[in-house]
């Protein structure tokens, strides 16, 4: 009933294909489901749409009905999988498919064309340096066959990693915060310190993924939390661009509260 028109066409098209489905029985059924889907079914007569005179019986319909259910499971992790925001994700997998088929040329020039695109990428959330992570892992793994004494995409490597890891963890430290501000809970979360001194030292706050929540965190937490609001103000107008939309939801939402 919440499934919109197209994605019922979807849906209906997914089964339809034989690489996913090629059982009719299936494809039936779905359709007499979603036509009876304001209004009672009789079972016996659904059961006789898909298979005729045959003798009714509730397991076979059970067993058929399991499967459709499989199906749509199926079809809501393809299109979860394959989107926009995935895409150079999903290109990470064809790498490694290139590396189990021993075709370094081809895994050369697919990572190469994954750099570029990143590069390109308008989105920099902490989402961003999970990939940019997995980039330079993906070359380490190249580079360590015909150059294993590198030791500069080590640190390249252990810094992306580092990154990834504090953007996330700033980003779920000011969730707790604002959860703890309203449901008042009392979770904290660990290394806070070492990670915002780590941020100081390091300047890491230039990068919008990190920036952005330390603000967040200090507007939370310090003296005048007035002069951190401003400064997440200027940090938003200035990457409004640099995050998916609902993330930036969220952001105003803490901002808000």
């Amino acid at each position: 009933k919440r499934l919109s028109k197209s994605e019922i066409r979807q849906i209906r098209n997914f089964l339809l294909s034989p690489f996913f489905n090629r059982r009719e029985d299936v494809v039936i059924l779905f359709d007499e489901l979603i036509k009876y889907i304001e209004k009672p079914i009789e079972v016996e007569e659904l059961f006789q749409k898909m298979y005729g005179e045959r003798a009714f019986s509730s397991r076979n319909l059970s067993l058929v009905m399991s499967y459709l259910f499989k199906l749509l499971e199926q079809y809501f992790n393809y299109t979860a999988v394959f989107t926009k925001e995935k895409r150079l994700q999903n290109e990470l997998q064809i790498i490694e498919k290139y590396q189990e088929l021993k075709a370094p040329k081809l895994y050369q020039e697919k990572l190469r064309q994954i750099e570029q695109k990143h590069k390109k990428a308008a989105i920099q959330n902490a989402g961003y340096h999970a990939i940019q992570y997995q980039l330079l892992d993906k070359q380490f793994e190249f580079l360590s066959i015909e150059r294993p004494s590198e030791e500069h995409h080590l640190r390249a490597i252990s810094n992306a990693l580092d990154i990834n890891y504090i953007a996330q963890k700033l980003k779920q430290l000011c969730f707790s915060i604002a959860h703890r501000s309203v449901y008042k809970s009392n979770f904290k979360p660990y290394l806070i310190d070492a990670i915002i001194e780590h941020v100081e030292t390091q300047n890491l706050n230039t990068l919008p993924a990190i920036g952005v929540y330390y603000h967040i965190y200090q507007m939370f937490t310090a003296e005048n939390p007035s002069l951190y609001f401003q400064l997440v103000k200027k940090d938003l107008l200035q990457h409004q661009n640099t995050f998916p939309q609902k993330e930036m939801r969220d952001i105003y939402m803490m901002m808000i509260n």
